[in-house]
């Protein structure tokens, strides 16, 4: 009883974790932590989103090595922490949203059985809907965006923010927690995503993104989970986490040119791209050798 109630809250925690592609519980415990630093809601939140992800993966049966993987509790964690973010708390944006975090689950497990290699689509998926959904139907429950104050001044803590962004967390002191939390599970993924957090933000700069949106760390996070998913020791791996960001940040700028809100999808496509690559360039070397 007690190894199974262990393996279970092992199981949200290692969720948690793999919103940034890290299967460890005590990574996914320092983000908890991170978040409920900046907000005790969103802390909460997240949590439940977890536990029904993960919950609704056990009730459908899906692979038991998955769920302890923690692969169908961060999807719905995000989904969770999105809809603190875009819509007022309300009965229904509530019941909206756990409604959501199954559909995510669903989703998420319909991608794994095709092995597509998708990461966060379930959950740039339903946002998009809930989104959707909700501007058409119910617009007061929708949270407007007042944009960011200007900025004059490039703030290097954008760094750090782009870290707390991947989990909708504007702040310095979070992303510090997150990054020494990958460090702790990977210090390898860790080192690329902070070299890749750093360098996106001066290229947006370069190209005239304003300076709030820079310094909120807004074109830092998707290019820093690129370097993640495809960071390891060997020498060329430069190449893929290079191409990848850079895939990432464009797709970020043509984003933000035509308004639409990023979320992860920039890492997704730049991710599936550069992984459709490199398995055709495997495939091409092994039929020379």
């Amino acid at each position: 009883m007690f190894i199974t109630l262990r393996t279970t809250v092992r199981s949200y925690f290692v969720g948690i974790g793999q919103i940034m592609l890290q299967e460890n519980a005590i990574t996914g415990l320092l983000f908890l932590i991170g978040i409920f630093y900046n907000s005790v809601l969103m802390g909460i939140t997240i949590f439940f989103a977890t536990i029904i992800g993960t919950s609704t993966a056990k009730l459908l049966k899906y692979d038991v090595n998955n769920i302890n993987k923690g692969l169908y509790g961060f999807n719905a964690a995000l989904v969770g922490i999105a809809g603190i973010v875009f819509l007022k708390i309300k009965i229904l944006s509530i019941s909206i949203l756990i409604i959501a975090c199954v559909l995510s689950t669903i989703l998420h497990n319909f991608f794994i059985k095709k092995k597509l290699p998708v990461y966060t689509l379930s959950f740039v998926t339903v946002t998009y809907s809930i989104i959707f959904f909700i501007k058409t139907f119910t617009p007061n429950l929708l949270i407007l965006n007042e944009g960011c104050s200007p900025a004059y001044n490039l703030n290097f803590d954008y760094i750090f923010k782009g870290f707390g962004q991947v989990i909708f967390q504007e702040n310095a002191v979070s992303g510090i927690v997150f990054f020494i939390a990958i460090f702790i599970s990977s210090p390898i993924a860790a080192i690329y995503a902070i070299t890749f957090s750093e360098l996106s933000g001066l290229i947006a700069i370069s190209l005239s993104i304003p300076l709030n949106l820079v310094n909120a760390g807004l074109f830092s996070y998707n290019a820093l989970l690129c370097a993640i998913a495809f960071a390891n020791r060997k020498l060329f791996t430069i190449f893929w986490v290079l191409l990848a960001s850079s895939l990432s940040l464009i797709f970020s700028l043509l984003m933000n040119q035509i308004q639409i809100i990023q979320l992860t999808l920039p890492f997704v496509l730049a991710c599936f791209i550069v992984s459709t690559l490199k398995n055709r360039n495997h495939i091409n070397k092994q039929l020379l050798n």
